[in-house]
């Protein structure tokens, strides 16, 4: 910030310079130097690199994790991705929520509402409260009708016994 304000600066008393002095040169100087140097460093600015986010899906977590005991399928949208089904097993006493493996244990209630705004459709979402640090609460969009939505919870609901 300091660096473009002295720029500016410099700018407009090479122009009032050029002004006083009634010299052409100076005035184009003072506007096409700074021009082409900003034209050359926006040139030369690197984008920073992406790397592209790999979706995880329902193969990539069976490989990783095994064959489930139980699968629902919470969104038809996203049913081969790991948002889109919540995988059971009853050995592991373990679920995978949105591709992350939790314990049993570790999930405090389960519950479902609405997640729109106004003016959208429905929305509804499974919330799970869990007891881990970095995912305290897991959102799994189930799509926009009501029944499905608490049928999915109440098959939750019962496999957890909560």
């Amino acid at each position: 910030m300091k660096y473009k304000t002295i720029t500016i600066i410099a700018i407009l008393l090479l122009v009032l310079f050029g002004l006083f002095i009634g010299s052409a040169p100076i005035i184009v100087a003072a506007i096409v130097l700074p021009a082409g140097y900003f034209i050359v460093k926006l040139k030369n600015r690197t984008e920073p690199e992406q790397t592209p986010t790999k979706q995880i899906n329902l193969q990539d977590l069976v490989d990783t994790y095994g064959k489930p005991d139980d699968i629902i399928l919470a969104n038809p949208l996203h049913g081969e991705q790991a948002d889109g089904v919540i995988l059971f097993y009853n050995k592991k006493m373990m679920l995978i929520i949105n591709g992350i493996p939790i314990n049993q244990t570790d999930i405090i209630s389960v519950t479902f509402n609405n997640a729109t705004i106004p003016y959208v459709g429905n929305e509804y979402q499974l919330v799970f409260n869990t007891k881990l640090e970095n995912a305290s609460n897991l959102f799994v969009p189930v799509g926009n009708d009501l029944s499905y939505a608490k049928e999915i919870f109440m098959q939750i609901k019962q496999y957890l016994g909560i």
